[in-house]
């Protein structure tokens, strides 16, 4: 004997007599769920726009540092260089002014023409003390504003 099955409004009916306890607890719950989820959500989403805009600041940063260190290198080696270049002009002058310190001037001039070499200019005579054997005075203490012939 088989019961013959309810219609869907018979199921209704049904459901609207039966109380369920607690279901519209149960609802409203789920539905403050539900706006907690989706409003973690979008604060999840704020906050990764917000990162990845921070994080292409920070990379717009880094390569504008990276050129600035690009720079400062290349700064300091031109300077290195231009120190070395420096360096080694300075060096010239110092063995120039040991090789003019080696001239030994307390040697008898043998010529007027080396005292005249000697002197200021060429401009100059040379003094009248230059043709005996006293030794010639040294180029920084000769004078030329006595024998000048301007």
């Amino acid at each position: 004997v088989s019961l013959p099955s309810p219609t869907s409004t018979d199921m209704l009916k049904k459901e609207e007599a039966i109380p369920w306890p607690g279901t519209l607890a149960i609802v409203h719950s789920y539905i403050a769920y539900k706006a907690a989820k989706e409003e973690e959500k979008q604060k999840l989403l704020k906050w990764s726009s917000d990162l990845k805009q921070e994080r292409e600041q920070l990379e717009q940063k880094v390569k504008q540092l990276s050129n600035s260190i690009s720079k400062c290198m290349e700064m300091k080696n031109t300077i290195l260089a231009r120190q070395k270049e420096m360096h080694s002009s300075l060096e010239k002058v110092k063995q120039l002014i040991r090789l003019i310190h080696g001239i030994d001037l307390s040697k008898p001039v043998d010529s007027e023409a080396t005292v005249g070499a000697i002197s200021n200019g060429p401009d100059c005579t040379p003094p009248a003390n230059a043709a005996t054997s006293t030794p010639a005075p040294s180029p920084s203490s000769q004078s030329c504003t006595v024998n000048c012939n301007q």
